[in-house]
């Protein structure tokens, strides 16, 4: 499963930002903007917040057409800062609905893709 860390860090980008991760690595910087008080929402079964997050909401959908109109609900309720999947529709048509969305309400939406091998190992060295 992968673990999501949150740091204080802001950065001015707000649309799709991919990641590519293994299945057992974290991601150790994700820019979430705490200060707006704003929600970041995880719509993901294979994601979880490695800690307590505040203003933190996690949702199971399982159905890949019921995830896009949740996203363009939750976007366009004006209370979301970071959106966390680990799946985007594949009809352009939607990807750019919800880029137009992210940019419009200042909203990041990151997509974890994981992998299912875990034969490399990172580190620091």
């Amino acid at each position: 499963m992968a673990n999501l860390l949150a740091t204080q860090n802001e950065i001015p980008f707000f649309g799709i930002q991919q990641f590519h991760i293994s299945q057992r690595q974290s991601v150790q910087q994700i820019y979430l903007r705490s200060t707006q008080r704003k929600w970041t929402y995880i719509l993901s079964d294979h994601i979880k917040a490695s800690a307590d997050l505040p203003y933190c909401i996690k949702l199971h959908c399982d159905d890949a057409e019921l995830r896009f109109s949740w996203l363009e609900k939750i976007i366009k309720a004006g209370q979301a800062h970071t959106l966390v999947v680990d799946y985007l529709p594949q009809q352009p048509q939607q990807l750019k609905h919800l880029q137009q969305l992210c940019q419009q309400y200042k909203v990041l939406l990151l997509v974890l893709h994981t992998q299912k091998t875990d034969n490399l190992v990172w580190g620091h060295w």
